[in-house]
């Protein structure tokens, strides 16, 4: 597995978090943001989504690990 690091200027996000093992979380947290897009249609005038492992694997039992689905906000978005 490849892993980069990249420098993002700030940017405003709208995230849903999940809790759990990686792989059980992430699409969970996905699946959610996804369908909430889908409701407001806003999933194709989302410029950019990424996603944010908060914990380490070797050191946090997988019920405590957190991940968050993000997505760019659009410019004059009010939630």
């Amino acid at each position: 597995m490849r892993i980069n690091f990249v420098y993002m200027r700030p940017t405003p996000v709208l995230y849903f978090g999940a809790m759990g093992p990686y792989e059980e979380s992430i699409g969970r947290a996905w699946n959610t943001m996804l369908s909430w897009l889908e409701a407001h249609n806003l999933r194709r005038a989302t410029p950019r989504g990424f996603g944010i492992i908060h914990d380490h694997s070797g050191s946090i039992a997988p019920p405590l690990r957190r991940y968050d689905a993000c997505v760019e906000l659009l410019p004059g978005f009010s939630p």
